[in-house]
């Protein structure tokens, strides 16, 4: 979305491109949904290599220092926006996934895996299902920032 040109046809295709990532992101939380209660109802898989936990942190710092940089052209433009909510949304559920590896391996809880990969696919579709229904109900106008409406 950062890269379609701010020309003639710009709020028609950020709507378009919106919806269609919206709708992704419902399908993919309702895949997360249906795997999380798949593997609450199995036995634990073994654990990931620890090696995993460092690509995660550096996920991490990653999705911080991008959310950092996007922190100023988010309050003129929607697009921007939507990328720092991405960030910071990506930034949480890493961190959530790492205090989940801590407690796996320090209380051997097993369930919460896939209870974390649950309640993120619920919230998830929630967040999408929301998002999308207010675009029904108010039109392309919806993505419009406070100062332009």
């Amino acid at each position: 979305m950062l890269l379609i040109p701010t020309v003639r046809w710009h709020e028609k295709g950020e709507d378009l491109a919106t919806i269609a990532v919206l709708t992704v992101v419902l399908l993919v939380a309702v895949g997360i949904t249906v795997s999380s209660l798949r593997a609450l109802a199995t036995t634990a898989d073994p654990l990931p290599d620890p090696s995993f936990m460092l690509l995660s942190v550096l996920g991490l710092a990653a999705n911080m220092i991008t959310a950092y940089l996007f922190k100023t052209p988010a309050e003129t433009h929607w697009s921007f926006r939507a990328a720092l909510a991405h960030e910071l949304s990506d930034g949480a559920l890493t961190l959530a996934g790492l205090l989940g590896a801590l407690a796996i391996a320090l209380f051997s809880w097993h369930w919460v895996d896939p209870g974390l990969s649950l309640a993120i696919g619920i919230w998830l579709g929630g967040w999408a299902t929301r998002l999308l229904a207010r675009r029904l109900r108010f039109g392309p106008t919806v993505w419009a920032l406070e100062e332009e409406r």
